[in-house]
């Protein structure tokens, strides 16, 4: 590997070209190298002797042959690529990503983004392979409103930021889910196009679809303005997601709707980490206590690998944590004390604890949670409720 990575950009566009290659010659972690397609040939990587370690495809009305060429290429050598082509096409996009690349915009692509999902790959190049299997965290709530999401944003972010781990953050509420919000992030691409091109999925071509966030958190969240049913997700395909998932991403940490279905239940058997979030009321001991009776019981999760998050905790309150143990028979909690200001300040702003108040309270009790996650926890066992759900639910 050379010192710099080399990024060739290629395409048949000569305006197109000069504009990327203005671009990318600032960074002075990039080489930068133009090639002009032409003379009939498909493949874009025609006549390049010296293999470039990141490739930029602007494709073109041939896109359809220059992917084809591209997919032979990329299965062989494992070249990432980004590639840019026409908007309100998913044909285009999804031919992309089987062909590998890692990330799709569309004309006209943002200058920044490209810039950082492009610096982003030039990192990853200098940094040690993901190998082995993942760890797999699900959080779900006890009672809505909880804060489960809260929390599985700032932990993931946690884990990237502080303990420099490969994290994705997947938002399983299909219908109301707001990961991106809390993380100031617009959605390109969608969970209901992953399971469309679920079968041919690898880990080159899921990082394609993940939302970037700055800070090197990955992002699978569903469109705001799709509708994607639980019962339109097979359990073949959502554990296609799952085994993809933890082999590309040292973390894998999911946010669940607060119920029990084909879906929920499939994480919740896989993870190795299952928290619940609840706070110091009747309703949500009462909650938690169903709960974990079923993922105990019903779901088969190890006691060891249950994590009760007691959220919006004050020393203060009619509910003693006495009273929670009790209740609940369970010897300890991970507290996370109230902060109304501080937390709905990140999530009105997109900007997570570690980003604006790494020194407060809140933002330490939620890094001690990231922090003790990021062991490697025991693999759990398959269960009887899963097997039973499997004869009705689809495969």
């Amino acid at each position: 590997m050379r010192n710099k990575p080399m990024i060739l950009v290629a395409g048949r566009d000569k305006q197109h070209l000069q504009a990327m290659g203005r671009l990318f010659r600032d960074p002075s972690e990039l080489q930068v190298r133009i090639h002009h397609i032409e003379n009939g040939h498909a493949d874009p990587l025609y006549g390049i002797t010296a293999q470039p370690d990141i490739l930029l495809l602007v494709l073109s009305a041939a896109w359809e042959e220059e992917l084809r060429a591209l997919r032979i290429r990329t299965a062989s050598q494992g070249l990432p690529m980004i590639a840019i082509g026409p908007a309100g096409n998913t044909q285009v996009m999804r031919r992309a990503m089987q062909a590998g690349a890692r990330d799709f915009f569309t004309h006209p692509a943002p200058p920044e983004e490209l810039l950082a999902s492009t610096l982003q790959i030039a990192k990853e190049l200098h940094s040690p392979a993901v190998t082995g299997q993942g760890v797999l965290t699900a959080v779900i709530n006890a009672t809505n409103g909880s804060g489960a999401t809260f929390l599985a944003c700032n932990i993931a972010h946690m884990m990237t930021v502080h303990s420099r781990i490969k994290v994705a953050l997947m938002d399983m509420d299909l219908q109301f889910g707001n990961l991106p919000l809390y993380l100031d992030m617009n959605i390109r691409n969608s969970l209901s196009e992953v399971f469309a091109a679920v079968d041919q999925l690898d880990g080159v071509a899921l990082e394609g679809y993940m939302g970037k966030h700055p800070s090197g958190l990955h992002l699978l969240a569903s469109a705001s303005e799709q509708v994607l049913l639980p019962w339109e997700i097979s359990e073949k395909d959502l554990n296609r997601l799952l085994d993809v998932s933890l082999q590309a991403y040292e973390h894998v940490v999911v946010d669940l709707p607060r119920q029990i279905d084909s879906l929920t239940s499939t994480v919740l058997e896989r993870a190795h980490h299952v928290i619940i979030v609840m706070q110091e009321s009747l309703t949500s001991i009462r909650d938690a206590k169903r709960l974990l009776q079923i993922v105990q019981r019903d779901l088969a999760v190890l006691d060891e690998n249950i994590y009760v998050v007691v959220n919006r905790h004050q020393d203060k309150n009619a509910i003693s944590l006495a009273d929670l143990r009790d209740a609940l028979k369970i010897s300890s909690f991970l507290l996370i004390p109230n902060d109304f200001k501080r937390v709905m300040q990140s999530i009105n702003t997109g900007v997570p604890l570690f980003e604006s108040e790494r020194n407060a309270a809140i933002t330490k009790a939620v890094l001690k949670v990231a922090v003790k996650l990021s062991g490697q926890p025991q693999a759990q066992p398959q269960n009887i409720l899963r097997r039973a759900l499997s004869y009705f639910l689809p495969h």
